[in-house]
Formats: C-alpha cells, structure tokens, sequence
C-alpha cells in the first residue's frame, strides 16, 4: 500500500517528467530532436520516444485520472497531463501528422510548449 504523495512506478512517472521536460524545452528540442547532437554517444531521444510515453506506455492519453498513485500523485498533475495532452491533439489535428518538423510548425506548438513546462514544474516540485 502506498503512503500519501507516493506512487506505485516511480521510475516510469520519472520517465514521464523527461517527456514533459522535453517537450517543454525548445532549444533541447532544437539541439537534440533536429540537429541530433546528443550529449554523449549512448544518449537517443527523439519526439516519438516522448509520445511514446505519454500515449503507448502509460494510460496517460487514454485517462490521466485512472493514473493517480500509479504514475501521478494526485488530481491536480492529472489535470494538467490532460492539458498537454490536449494540446498535443489539437496540433495533430492541425497537422494530421506526427513529424516533428512538422507539428513543430503548427500554430499550436506554443501550447504544447506551455502545457508541457506547467506540468513538469509542478511534478518537479513534488518528485
């Protein structure tokens, strides 16, 4: 049983905190996405490894909520996954591709942007 503010996969709610920290670091995505220079030769990241995450390999696209105390500690992180989330669709909309120099150009991006620091800040806040 957990205790208050702990979560039953802490290694993949870590995991999911890089996701957003990329996401919401365009000069990362700049340097590491699209230049592709990594910062030491075993290190891979790219935009999909981060949808990955968020849509394959937790429930977090499908339910944020049904994610509370398994990878998200409470009701407030889940609000704000389902922002980015949101955002992330709405620029898949726009685009009708998954490219990320592509969806880097949609007039949405900006708020994949956002959503995406607000959320790694307040899980960072609270690891």
């Amino acid at each position: 049983m957990n205790t208050a503010g702990e979560v039953r996969n802490p290694d993949i709610r870590k995991e999911v905190m890089l996701a957003l920290q990329h996401l919401s670091d365009p000069e990362y995505q700049q340097r590491v996405w699209v230049d592709r220079k990594f910062p030491t030769p075993s290190y891979y990241s790219d935009f999909l490894m981060a949808m990955h995450m968020l849509y394959d390999d937790t429930g977090l696209a499908r339910n944020a909520y049904s994610e509370i105390g398994s990878t998200l500690k409470d009701e407030t992180e889940a609000r704000l996954i389902q922002t980015v989330i949101e955002a992330l669709e709405e620029v898949f909309g726009e685009t009708g591709e998954e490219d990320f120099e592509v969806v880097r150009t949609a007039p949405g991006w900006p708020s994949v942007i956002a959503a995406a620091a607000a959320t790694w800040k307040a899980m960072s806040t609270n690891p």
